[in-house]
């Protein structure tokens, strides 16, 4: 009796907004036409109608070995990695609350005036800009509101908000 064939599974990388099932084809080759039947002898996941699934808790690296034995007992080896990167999402920080002495030094709202962290993929930030209508003097300050929203490849969103404040004395 010879040991069944093993097919070759490449390791490989994946990018997912959220943990979800993977799938992977897993095969081999008997050359005595006996039936083979594949588990995980190492590491994470199951193999279930030709194909090995696994739903990764987090991201990182997982390294699975997959054997696949025929009804003698003779068995082939293989094993693989597969990298998941999990999307976290964006951490927005706004600049601090300005305040000037004109209307006219007031920087316009900027998506540089904020900083982000994490987020899936490319982040994209926006801007815009309110008032409360004030004259400008002490009694009636103008107060601008600078709101900022950084949105990921994956959707997820974070939010700040800063006063920019007009006092002419």
């Amino acid at each position: 009796n010879s040991a069944p064939v093993c097919g070759a599974i490449n390791d490989t990388s994946y990018f997912q907004c959220a943990p979800m099932q993977v799938c992977r084809p897993v095969s081999s080759t008997d050359a005595d036409g006996n039936p083979v039947t594949c588990s995980v002898i190492s590491g994470s996941g199951t193999v279930v109608g030709g194909n090995w699934c696994f739903t990764p808790p987090a991201g990182g690296t997982y390294s699975v070995t997959i054997r696949c034995q025929d009804s003698c007992e003779a068995y082939c080896d293989e094993s693989f990695s597969v990298t998941f990167a999990i999307g976290n999402p964006p951490v927005i920080t706004c600049a601090a609350n300005q305040q000037f002495a004109c209307a006219t030094l007031v920087p316009p709202c900027s998506p540089s005036d904020v900083t982000v962290t994490g987020g899936a993929g490319q982040v994209v930030v926006t801007c815009s800009s309110s008032n409360n209508g004030g004259s400008g003097c002490a009694a009636s300050p103008l107060v601008y509101t600078y709101s900022y929203t950084a949105t990921d490849s994956c959707g997820a969103t974070a939010q700040c908000s800063r006063t920019v404040t007009v006092i002419d004395d």
